[in-house]
């Protein structure tokens, strides 16, 4: 198994850390993000890892690098109380050999801007900054998350 340094985020909101697969001399030859987060699954909220940024090199690929990360990160899972990984990958058949599946779809849509422009602009928006406001909107996005499968717990930033 490859030597993976994991490096964790400070500041973050939730546990982050950086894994990464270095070459003899140091530089990354892939990497993943893996946080740590609370998501809704059957009526209640299950610690979960969230696997992105997942990316190899192109000289570097073909090596086993990301299986290196996944299974290490699949060893740790039990001992971090991870019940589910959740990844939003760019090819759900390349992640299915690790045990990916798909579990929603999305649609993404282009279009040109001025296709909006019967909307009237609001430019007077402005960040929350009263904490019971905030409070109130990770509350809302919580209550929403009810009855919906797979949807991140928001947590105070």
């Amino acid at each position: 198994m490859d030597d993976i340094t994991m490096i964790p985020r400070e500041g973050a909101a939730v546990p982050t850390e950086r894994w990464s697969v270095l070459s003899s001399d140091g530089r990354e030859m892939t990497g993943a993000v893996l946080t740590t987060r609370q998501t809704r699954f059957a009526d209640g909220w299950v610690d979960s890892l969230m696997l992105g940024g997942v990316g190899t090199d192109p000289e570097y690929r073909r090596r086993g690098h990301v299986r290196s990360i996944i299974e290490r990160a699949f060893s740790q899972a039990k001992a971090r109380g991870w019940e589910v990984s959740i990844l939003h990958p760019f090819s759900f058949s390349y992640y299915r050999k690790f045990g990916y599946e798909r579990v929603a779809d999305h649609l993404v849509l282009d279009f040109p801007l001025r296709a909006l422009d019967f909307l009237p602009r609001c430019d007077a928006v402005e960040p929350v900054r009263d904490e019971s406001a905030a409070r109130a909107a990770m509350d809302m996005m919580n209550a929403f998350s009810r009855g919906r499968g797979l949807m991140p717990r928001r947590v105070e930033t």
